[in-house]
């Protein structure tokens, strides 16, 4: 599991990507302008946490990573509404939107998993007054 910080700034990286992107879309571009406001305000909030006690938990890196990789897919999906043969992409819009409204849902899961799993990291600090605990959540067991 790689370190939140570091999922943090991708994420960060890739809200700016996708700022870009949205400038340039042809199709869909209510949907891509809404996915990529809420990446925005997800990446400005990330960005306070990044260098929060709650980062140095390791329960945060799973549900970040899966925030990630939807916000990377809704990347992915904003740079197809790109598309440069506008015939071909009006035939792909309806299937676009689809892959949209999905990514959007993805993002939200991964929100609630991130919020979540703070909530959580956060709980079992103050249960232990801050101090290093041995304690360890384990919020996906396997």
């Amino acid at each position: 599991m790689a370190d939140p910080v570091v999922i943090v700034e991708k994420i960060i990286d890739i809200a700016i990507n996708l700022k870009d992107a949205v400038e340039t879309v042809r199709e869909n571009k209510e949907e891509c302008r809404g996915i990529e406001k809420l990446v925005r305000r997800i990446s400005d909030l990330l960005s306070l946490l990044k260098d929060s006690e709650m980062m140095r938990h390791k329960v945060i890196g799973g549900p970040l990573e899966d925030l990630g990789d939807a916000i990377r897919r809704a990347h992915d999906v904003v740079t197809a509404c790109q598309g440069k043969n506008i015939l071909c992409l009006f035939c792909k819009a309806g299937k676009l939107a689809k892959k949209l409204s999905q990514v959007k849902n993805d993002i939200s899961h991964g929100m609630m998993l991130a919020i979540f799993a703070n909530q959580t990291a956060a709980t079992v600090f103050v249960a232990t007054k801050g101090q290093q605990s041995s304690v360890t959540v384990n919020v996906f067991p396997v």
